[in-house]
């Protein structure tokens, strides 16, 4: 379940097949993956310099992913405080 950004997470999960195992349904208020927020041309700039930032940064994206989920998520959250976004 999930509101507002939250909900655009839910969204998310929910069509994308590597969650299936997590979730058996979901709901969304006030919000979607689908929304301007979630998909603008910012969210996406930010998300790209926060893999650089964190040193996962790779043309191949299983291997960005498979980096990022080895990540401390204190040292995620240290890089995601650098990056200053307009939304």
């Amino acid at each position: 379940m999930g509101q507002s950004a939250g909900a655009a997470s839910v969204s998310a999960l929910s069509l994308s097949p590597n969650s299936n195992v997590y979730f058996q349904q979901t709901v969304a208020f006030s919000g979607s993956i689908f929304c301007e927020f979630a998909i603008s041309d910012a969210v996406v700039a930010d998300n790209i310099e926060l893999i650089k930032t964190v040193g996962c940064d790779s043309e191949d994206t299983s291997a960005m992913r498979d980096c990022m989920k080895k990540l401390d998520v204190d040292r995620i959250m240290d890089a995601a405080e650098k990056i200053v976004s307009s939304y």
